[in-house]
């Protein structure tokens, strides 16, 4: 890893330091941990993902109402049901105040339910997560495979065995 040289204002890294003590990390890791998350690179396809404004706002909003239900309960948010369901409640208040006004169109009819899709899309999250963590190269080898099950369980007869059926056609 190499190092880098960087000059910070005192108010800067004053915020940092404070930052990296509450999160139980050092101020190199706090600050590692933040250019990560400006310049995300999604593992599947090792390419960066340019978020736009709003998103990068909701994000940091997010991370503000866990850090405050953390502070408030005294307890870190994801180590406590009722403070993990807390989260919950703020997260779904603030999008609840935060959301677009409604706009009806034809291709309504044609969208998915929010509710469904926004349970599926957490549920592939937690998936790719998961499959992340345990590396990207077994998750290809069970997906190989499985494709090589599903291919010796659907394959077509041989051309041989077709040359067999029609030999028997014609001499009947």
């Amino acid at each position: 890893m190499k190092q880098l040289k960087v000059a910070l204002d005192d108010n800067l890294r004053d915020r940092l330091e404070e930052a990296s003590a509450a999160a139980g990390r050092s101020l190199a890791q706090e600050i590692r941990r933040r250019i990560e998350f400006t310049t995300h690179v999604d593992p599947a396809t090792q390419q960066r993902i340019d978020y736009d404004k709003e998103t990068t706002q909701l994000a940091a909003d997010v991370m503000w109402l866990a850090f405050e239900v953390s502070r408030q309960m005294g307890v870190p948010w994801n180590r406590d049901h009722n403070a993990h369901q807390a989260v919950a409640v703020a997260i779904q208040t603030w999008l609840d105040m935060t959301r677009p006004p409604l706009e009806r169109e034809l291709s309504d009819q044609f969208r998915p339910d929010p509710q469904t899709l926004g349970r599926s899309i957490a549920r592939q999250y937690e998936l790719f997560r998961l499959n992340a963590r345990q590396g990207v190269s077994r998750m290809l080898s069970a997906m190989r495979e499985h494709v090589e099950a599903a291919t010796r369980n659907a394959r077509p007869p041989r051309a041989e065995q077709y040359s067999r059926r029609e030999k028997k056609g014609t001499k009947s």
